[in-house]
């Protein structure tokens, strides 16, 4: 996933920098689409990934806190 971050900031570094008109802001919400649609993807496989972690966390926890 993080292979995907680039060509969406290549994308948006390549818009214009000031919106002159509806034009201009058509592909910007395109951009802004797909880089949100990324991060929550990216925020879903932390979640997946951490969780063994957060588990263990807890595990300790309830030994040395009964």
């Amino acid at each position: 996933m993080v292979d995907q971050i680039e060509p969406i900031a290549e994308r948006a570094n390549a818009h214009p920098r000031k919106i002159e008109s509806d034009e201009d802001l058509g592909p910007l919400g395109e951009i802004v689409l797909d880089a949100k649609a990324l991060s929550k993807r990216i925020e879903t496989a932390r979640k997946v990934e951490k969780e063994p972690f957060v588990k263990g966390g807890r595990e300790v926890d309830q030994f040395f806190h009964p």
